[in-house]
């Protein structure tokens, strides 16, 4: 008895483990409540995606890049990747008093990913973790 009492305690079966204040819209959380967790996954996708409605792609990254504390991104540019690497310019109009990301010019593709793994390898974060070796390239056969 003792045991199958520890057992129901410890039991989920009837709870969601979430709640109305997880950042789920109210049609997101009924869908969830009514059991349809696809439904509510896609509504809540699309209220996350609303966020950046009217955006450039190249603005959505270079967001996220700065939102997750990156400070430098290498890589070799081209054609199909000329937005982003606008955003990176110092006299781009997105910077004013904003933190600028440092972008390096590599001489091909394969040595931006091993300044990557250098910088990945050799640097950490503020909170001891190692960091990210960004890598930026453009479409093409190589």
């Amino acid at each position: 008895p003792a045991l199958r009492s520890t057992m129901e305690s410890k039991s989920v079966g009837n709870k969601s483990g979430f709640n109305s204040q997880d950042g789920l819209s109210s049609a997101a959380w009924d869908d969830l409540v009514n059991g349809s967790a696809e439904l509510a996954s896609k509504n809540a996708a699309r209220t996350y995606m609303n966020k950046f409605k009217g955006d450039t792609a190249a603005h959505i990254i270079y967001s996220k890049l700065l939102e997750h504390g990156v400070e430098v991104v290498n890589g070799y540019s081209g054609g199909a990747i000329l937005p982003l690497l606008d955003q990176f310019h110092n006299s781009h109009p997105r910077h004013g008093e904003d933190k600028r990301i440092r972008w390096i010019t590599n001489s091909n593709e394969s040595s931006a990913g091993h300044v990557a793994e250098g910088i990945a390898k050799s640097s950490t974060e503020a909170d001891g973790r190692l960091a990210a070796g960004i890598v930026v390239a453009t479409s093409g056969p190589g």
